[in-house]
């Protein structure tokens, strides 16, 4: 590496609380992580598998592994389905050098993933979506993911920007939209404002044709999108309905202010559309290109540069960063424990259990595991960025945590 990416990797070196010393010892003992992830199927997102490589490569040889004992992954790429998730599950449990498991991008099978992990297994889920990981009670969500988005827009619009009339387009049958819509609406109507809602496509689990322009179309004049304060967009993480609401929005020649979540953003958008839309983003993750005083982000550059060349952080899935984050991380968190005992699977979940942040590539704030109803759920905190185009973003919110009460399960 250059001196100037060995500058910019002080940042993670200042995270660990460490110097650059080197490769890790390959006669110590490993710590050993499970990892699951969707590697086949509709959700394949190959970016993410990549990034988690390239965080532990970082360890092994540039920071001694964790506590000098390097860091050995067992790797299973799923398709999304049960069954394959319960295999993994299976063959993770059955091997007793796996310490914890480390969860990718797994949009479908988490659920099953969990539930045959039971109590055996820790599981640090890289970015929780939905009730799948939020609800687990073995698992440990190191970002908020799409959980966060649940309270950020109705929060954001509504108490802090003071909208009244807010469109929201979205597709189908998706359960991470559903909770988001809903607390939009509540928080709306407590203050006097209304939420009307449009719905397009159909999600039939093919990554191609979820979404058509027409039916974008009709879901904005559904809404009334034209006349609202702000519109949100939402949908699976997935570019599609970003290129096809971009589309929509200038065929109608609707002018409101967009505010979506920012996880669909792929290159995919930017070839299509010649830029991404200037819309305003939440996004639990760093912006690439946006201010980011932690330096954390040139650190993430850096090591791609070295370990992913000719793949810019830019072009990647965005959960990719989550997971370059989350394996930094877990670095963090079960260092002391191997430092002091030896790691196992008891003390891994009690080092998880015990943590309090910060999150590499992640918020300050203190993660928190008071929600009954999603025990898995640390800091739900998330940024806004606003997009003025040519790769330049502004920061609009810093990690906002939308506090809500929930109510608590009777006995």
């Amino acid at each position: 590496m250059t001196p100037s990416a060995d500058s910019r990797l002080a940042a993670v070196a200042d995270y660990l609380e460490t110097d650059l010393v080197g490769e890790a010892d390959p006669h110590l003992e490993p710590v050993v992580l499970g990892w699951v992830t969707a590697g086949d199927g509709p959700f394949a997102e190959h970016d993410v598998d990549a990034t988690m490589a390239a965080a532990v490569r970082l360890l092994n040889e540039r920071f001694g592994g964790i506590g000098g004992h390097p860091v050995v992954v067992r790797r299973c790429l799923v398709d999304g389905t049960d069954a394959q998730s319960e295999s993994a599950a299976a063959q993770l449990a059955g091997d007793a050098e796996v310490c914890l498991v480390l969860q990718g991008n797994l949009p479908e099978g988490a659920e099953a993933l969990h539930r045959m992990l039971g109590d055996q297994l820790a599981v640090a889920v890289v970015s929780p979506i939905g009730a799948q990981d939020t609800a687990a009670r073995n698992a440990y969500c190191m970002t908020t993911g799409t959980a966060g988005a649940e309270f950020a827009f109705g929060h954001y619009l509504a108490e802090v920007l003071g909208f009244r009339e807010v469109g929201v387009s979205r597709v189908a049958f998706d359960r991470v939209s559903d909770p988001i819509e809903a607390d939009l609406r509540s928080s709306l109507e407590a203050r006097g404002g209304v939420a009307r809602v449009g719905y397009f496509g159909a999600l039939d689990r093919s990554p191609k044709g979820w979404y058509e322009q027409a039916g974008v179309e009709r879901a904005l004049v559904d809404c009334q999108a034209a006349s609202a304060d702000a519109l949100v967009v939402l949908g699976v993480p997935h570019p599609d309905p970003v290129i096809h609401t971009a589309r929509a929005l200038k065929a109608l020649g609707i002018e409101t202010p967009v505010y979506a979540i920012g996880f669909g953003l792929t290159e995919k958008v930017r070839a299509e559309l010649g830029d991404f839309p200037r819309w305003t983003y939440m996004s639990p993750d760093p912006m690439m290109g946006a201010p980011d005083p932690s330096g954390h982000v040139d650190a993430y550059r850096a090591a791609l540069a070295e370990y992913l060349p000719g793949r810019p952080p830019e072009s990647l899935f965005l959960t990719s960063m989550a997971a370059f984050g989350s394996v930094i991380t877990l670095a963090r968190v079960l260092a002391p424990v191997v430092a002091a005992e030896g790691i196992d699977r008891r003390r891994a979940e009690e080092a998880l259990a015990g943590f309090r942040g910060p999150v590499f590539l992640g918020p300050d704030t203190t993660p928190r595991r008071d929600d009954p109803d999603h025990p898995a759920v640390g800091s739900r905190a998330v940024r806004w960025y606003r997009y003025e185009g040519q790769d330049r973003w502004e920061l609009a919110a810093d990690w906002i945590d939308p506090v809500r009460p929930r109510p608590r399960p009777r006995p």
